[in-house]
């Protein structure tokens, strides 16, 4: 599937596979947990940094201009925009996989 950012500095998009594979969903469901488990009053760099290894290891293909063909946790922007938007996509593929349609179609389209 392929996700088309909506981060305005970060044009592009990413590649994953046409649904998550139940290694990815029990490594994504843990890094949830262990967001969750960080409390309200934690800043969003904490709640993002839990996510993004599971989410990085889902994606297939970054085509994101400005990033490497080889996006990992240490080499991501700091960017919570552009975090925020790749873990977002991660769990409408989640929902897709599981029957529910993503919140945002029009994100989303089938390669």
């Amino acid at each position: 599937m392929n996700f088309v950012s909506t981060v305005a500095k970060w044009p592009g998009q990413i590649v994953t596979g046409e649904y998550i594979t139940y290694p990815e969903l029990v490594e994504f469901e843990a890094s949830l947990d262990a967001a969750k488990g960080l409390g309200e009053d934690s800043r969003a760099h904490a709640f993002y940094q839990s996510l993004l290894p599971a989410a990085c290891k889902i994606v297939k293909k970054w085509e994101i201009v400005g990033l490497p063909e080889n996006v990992t946790p240490d080499n991501f922007p700091g960017s919570l925009e552009l975090v925020a938007w790749v873990v977002e996509s991660i769990s409408d593929l989640y929902k897709i996989t599981n029957g529910q349609d993503p919140k945002s179609p029009e994100q989303s389209t089938t390669t």
